[in-house]
């Protein structure tokens, strides 16, 4: 959210103006359409947070099993997934 809340602002920053319009998009899923990307996105960080002691693998693990136990204990759930901010410039306005 805080690049995408600041894209008029970078746009203005490297010259290219002020945005001629703006828009923000969000899906909400239910939470097992959307397990996937979830444990997608978590598996992607993984290496990185390991290297910095944020997790270990055996605590991951545990993390990945509790995410498929919560979706499986109330599938009717829904989750918002991280809003998708644009901007953009209509050449020669």
């Amino acid at each position: 959210m805080r690049a995408g809340s600041r894209l008029p602002y970078l746009m203005a920053k490297a010259g290219i103006g002020a945005p001629d319009g703006t828009d923000v998009a969000g899906r909400r899923l239910p939470v097992g359409q959307d397990t996937p990307i979830l444990e997608s996105v978590y598996r992607s960080l993984l290496p990185v947070a390991c290297a910095h002691g944020i997790t270990t693998p055996e605590e991951s693990a545990r993390s990945i099993a509790e995410l498929h136990r919560a979706t499986a204990a109330a599938p009717d759930r829904h989750v918002l997934l991280p809003l998708l901010n644009g901007a953009w410039r209509v050449k020669g306005v």
